[in-house]
Parts: structure tokens; C-alpha cells; sequence
């Protein structure tokens, strides 16, 4: 299973990211979960915006970590965020940034 997850960094980023959920994490990892990934040469965390089975691309890394145990945004605030990404041709990495608490 695959993670798609939002990374929480100032960079503007269009696109979400796929990682591999491990074992450990599977069933405890739900939509709005903030985790802590490996993206590029850094520690960085995400926000978990859904699941899939399989990955666009065939390397992808693990979710080391889940930060905190409850959801930091809900899916209604993922899918403003989207709208919002849609709506004015920005970032949704920044548009989901504005949600966290």
C-alpha cells in the first residue's frame, strides 16, 4: 500500500508524493496524518491525502514515522484545499499548509 502524501516544506510543490507504507504502519495511517518522510536529502514531514495500491513511479520510500496519532486536518479540509489549488492555480502544498493548526 501507498501513501499519498502532501510534503510541508516553504518550496511550492504541485504534485503529491507516493511512499510506501510499512507494515508497522499499515492500519494505523489514515487521511490528514501528519509523518515524517525522507524527501530529497532531508527530513521532511507530509500530510497524508490518500492511499493507493499502486505508485506512478516504481522507487518510492517508506513513511519512517507518524508524528502525531490523531489527524491534523480532515478530509473536508483536504478537499477545500484542492479546491483551492484548483481555483487559483496555487501550490497545494501551500494551500494545506494554511489548514494545519
Amino acid at each position: 500500500m501507498f501513501a499519498e502524501l502532501v510534503i510541508n516544506i516553504e518550496a511550492p510543490l504541485e504534485n503529491a508524493f507516493h511512499y510506501y507504507v510499512p507494515f508497522d504502519l499499515k492500519g494505523t495511517l489514515a487521511l490528514g496524518h501528519l509523518v515524517e518522510v525522507e524527501f530529497g536529502r532531508r527530513l521532511a514531514q507530509g500530510i497524508v491525502i490518500g492511499f493507493a495500491e499502486e505508485a506512478p513511479v516504481e522507487d518510492t520510500k517508506p513513511v519512517i514515522s507518524l508524528i502525531d496519532d490523531r489527524p491534523v486536518v480532515t478530509p473536508t479540509q483536504i478537499a477545500l484545499a484542492r479546491w483551492l489549488a484548483d481555483s487559483y492555480l496555487t501550490p497545494l502544498n501551500a494551500c494545506l499548509r494554511l489548514m494545519l493548526p
